[in-house]
């Protein structure tokens, strides 16, 4: 294991220790999208693993792997620490049920921006070199890939709210008024949620904001994304802008009144933070390898075939070609432990030198820069944070 990997398990600890820390304390529905967040990543990792049409990526081999060697297990705890961080920033908005999951998804892929441009570059994971859906990339990772973070964590977080509040009858808009059928329905919302999100976020968001246009018409999966994350930012702006007084920052409230509050918070993101920073800055790709599962070797003249959602059979490699990929790691690494032969699917890759580091500097810099300006404004210039329901 390489020492970027090494730390990025530290961080992800750090984090959820961090983020399951105040959800318990924070009680309610902060709770329970924790655990739903949690139960939502396992679903996910789960069916990408054992649906042939979507099993088109390879996590690195950490210390503890489930699944079969399939799954590290820091990456569980991934999404409740993106989800969570993103919700209780959001939550301060005070948008409505309907309007807060496309707030949500937005904040959640401003993490995951450097954290998917530093992951495959620091192989992390690796990708299906040609399957259609990961097809359209920068910096190697696929467009899609934001395009799935956006609508799985809106229906996620729609799913979330709308059966909290049906199941309550109404005890508040998304539920937090609940009492004797709170504990139940929670359990219930957060099943749905965790089961749910990822079916029902394909074929209502993705089948016609992706699918339909690329796979019918083929038009270009960057101009896919840029539409619908401007849908979701407009979908936002109305929430914000239609939100009451209480989504604002008081003015009677002190500045060591909002520090106290955001505290958990701040320092989960200073450390994810500071760690995308190091790793930029210091880590040298080159000079790793990661043995472990990857796509598997074989005959470059074999086509295989992808079904996506509509049913159509779209064509890619059965296997990589070992003498032509468009990837960020080399097959060719001195003293590999497990070198990379014919019919392999478990062998060792090396990585690749930044092709132009100060590029990589300014994206992911940028990228940082806007998730925590954005992660400010969210924290300390609006309103306070929900208060867990008193029981009675």
């Amino acid at each position: 294991m390489h020492n970027t990997h090494a730390h990025t398990c530290n961080v992800n600890t750090h984090t959820h220790t961090h983020t399951h820390t105040t959800a318990l304390r924070s009680g309610g529905r902060f709770s329970q999208l924790w655990c739903a967040a949690l139960l939502h990543g396992l679903v996910t990792e789960l069916l990408s693993y054992t649906l042939p049409d979507v099993d088109n990526f390879w996590h690195f081999r950490g210390m503890a792997m489930l699944f079969n060697g399939r799954l590290p297990l820091y990456i569980t705890i991934l999404y409740p620490c993106f989800y969570y961080t993103g919700y209780a920033a959001v939550s301060r908005l005070k948008l409505s049920l309907f309007l807060e999951p496309f707030a949500f998804a937005i904040s959640v892929v401003l993490l995951d921006v450097p954290y998917d441009i530093l992951g495959v570059k620091m192989l992390w994971w690796t990708w299906h070199d040609t399957d259609p859906n990961l097809y359209d990339r920068t910096y190697y990772v696929p467009w899609t890939s934001y395009m799935f973070h956006l609508t799985f964590a809106s229906t996620f977080l729609l799913i979330l709210n709308t059966s909290r509040a049906l199941l309550t009858y109404g005890e508040g808009e998304k539920g937090e008024g609940a009492t004797s059928r709170g504990g139940c329905a929670g359990f219930v919302s957060v099943v749905l949620a965790g089961c749910l999100s990822m079916p029902l976020a394909v074929l209502s968001q993705m089948l016609p904001a992706y699918n339909f246009p690329h796979d019918v018409y083929g038009v270009h999966t960057e101009v896919l994304l840029w539409m619908l994350l401007g849908t979701y930012i407009l979908l936002a702006w109305i929430g914000e802008r239609t939100s009451g007084s209480e989504a604002r920052s008081s003015g009677s409230e002190s500045a060591s009144s909002r520090r106290h509050r955001n505290t958990e918070i701040c320092v989960a993101l200073m450390v994810y933070y500071v760690f995308i920073g190091t790793v930029l800055l210091l880590a040298r790709p080159e000079s790793y390898s990661s043995t472990g599962l990857h796509q598997t070797l074989g005959n470059c003249s074999v086509i295989g075939h992808t079904t996506n959602v509509l049913g159509q059979k779209l064509p890619k490699q059965a296997f990589l070609c070992a003498s032509s990929y468009d990837e960020p790691f080399s097959l060719l690494c001195a003293n590999a432990t497990h070198p990379a032969t014919g019919g392999a699917s478990y062998y060792t890759i090396c990585g690749t030198s930044f092709p132009n580091i100060a590029e990589y500097k300014c994206i992911i810099i940028a990228a940082c820069t806007l998730g925590a300006v954005v992660y400010y404004q969210l924290l300390f210039r609006s309103g306070m944070k929900a208060q867990k329901q008193k029981k009675n």
